[in-house]
């Protein structure tokens, strides 16, 4: 807001002092935009093209994909040591909407330009040990007991880790660690089928808009691949599913979609941060755990240091709900394969794309069932709209803002900076929900 002048008179040095706070936490988007500030010479600072290439890669480490695209630029002015312009991509700011488009200019290095300049130059090659890279912390294992359709009785280990909701010390979310889930003998089989027998897609990811490497084995609740569904088939139907009815009391739950992703190093590093919320549970099992460093995370606050780093084993099954921000991050030169389960309430809720289990949790007061809602019902319930109710989302993001809630704050900023939802144009509204989401 203060770079553009939204609403407020336009400061750089108050959006660098932003940025820099965002930044220090771990924010890709703070560290991207306080790259560009220090590219050019912003807010009263020096130009200082090593500290700006510095952390333009730390950000693209994180999958930011407007870093990504900038780094190469900074990387070659910084080894050349060239004065010519370039056009820097926009700011990623927040607020989505940023127009600024400022112009790149030498900078300097410093004295301890050798190190510094080889991470920036390298942000992917660092080892796990080199950056942030906390595990959760489970509790103590429980045995687990699943009785399936086929009658049979599968009996494993569970462990269990617990994040606190927004607005509230009495709810959390729940994530669940399934030992040895799936034989070794499966495991080998759904790779083999990975690597040798799966055309992969390419299509944009509605995450980060970058080619997905992933493809669907199941879709609409039908198996479409015959030779995954005879290793799959049991899996599902005498153990995962008899977990999710009786662990999140959905009776009717159905395996809606499963699909295969690869994270090779020269395809895709990262998948950023985010929740699948058209999903009322999701399961992810591990296939090649000695292959690569890092791999799930989850990051229940918007503050990086709070992400935490599963250790998912060969054939072991993470399970979370609609409410647990995650992500991918592969580091180094390893190579990730990992099958995912997207799992519906219902027959009907897979087969319309529905996601009724929002509207029972925004009643009771779950903030992030409400900011979910609001989200679908801010941009509409499909890809053409239908079903959008901004005033009506504008008042759930409000509630869930109130009740801390940081995306609904980003949210509810936004809609005020454009006057969406039945808000009338506030820039002064705008950046106070902004800031209280930063802080």
């Amino acid at each position: 807001m203060y770079a553009q002048g939204i609403g407020v008179e336009q400061d750089y040095a108050e959006a660098k002092r932003c940025y820099e706070q965002s930044a220090d936490q771990g924010n890709a988007d703070g560290q991207y935009n306080l790259a560009l500030v220090y590219a050019q010479g912003l807010g009263g600072c020096e130009k200082e093209m090593l500290k700006a290439t510095s952390l333009c890669a730390k950000a693209a480490a994180q999958g930011q994909v407007q870093a990504e695209a900038l780094l190469p630029s900074l990387q070659a002015q910084l080894d050349s040591g060239s004065g010519r312009d370039a056009s820097l991509a926009p700011l990623a700011h927040n607020d989505r909407h940023g127009k600024a488009s400022p112009e790149m200019v030498q900078g300097a290095g410093d004295a301890a330009a050798s190190e510094a300049k080889s991470q920036a130059t390298h942000p992917m090659d660092h080892s796990a040990q080199d950056i942030h890279f906390k595990k959760v912390a489970f509790g103590s294992s429980k045995q687990l007991h699943l009785r399936g359709k086929s009658d049979t009785l599968w009996t494993g280990e569970q462990v269990e880790a617990s994040f606190p909701k927004p607005g509230t010390e009495e709810s959390w979310r729940k994530f669940f660690l399934l030992r040895s889930f799936a034989t070794q003998e499966e495991v080998a089989g759904i790779l083999r089928i990975a690597q040798t027998a799966l055309e992969f897609n390419v299509d944009n990811d509605s995450v980060d808009q970058r080619p997905t490497y992933e493809r669907n084995v199941i879709q609409v609740g039908q198996y479409i691949h015959p030779e995954m569904e005879v290793i799959l088939r049991p899996l599902i139907e005498d153990r995962l599913l008899p977990f999710v009815r009786e662990r999140f009391a959905a009776p009717g739950a159905v395996v809606c979609t499963a699909l295969v992703r690869r994270y090779l190093p020269e395809e895709r590093r990262t998948h950023p941060t985010h929740l699948d919320g058209h999903a009322f549970c999701t399961a992810v099992l591990g296939l090649n755990a000695d292959e690569f460093e890092g791999g799930l995370y989850v990051q229940p606050q918007p503050d990086i240091q709070s992400r935490e780093f599963v250790p998912i084993g060969r054939g072991d099954m993470a399970v979370h709900q609609h409410d647990l921000p995650h992500g991918v991050r592969v580091f180094g030169g390893g190579r990730r394969y990992s099958l995912i389960f997207w799992v519906k309430d219902c027959t009907q809720s897979c087969v319309t794309n529905a996601t009724p289990w929002y509207d029972a949790a925004s009643l009771a007061g779950d903030a992030d069932a409400m900011t979910a809602l609001a989200q679908k019902l801010d941009r509409g319930m499909n890809k053409e709209g239908v079903g959008s109710d901004p005033e009506k989302a504008a008042g759930l993001f409000l509630r869930a803002a109130k009740m801390g809630h940081s995306e609904a704050m980003i949210n509810l900023g936004l809609m005020y900076q454009t006057g969406r939802g039945g808000l009338p144009v506030d820039g002064t509204e705008a950046v106070r929900w902004l800031q209280c989401a930063a802080e």
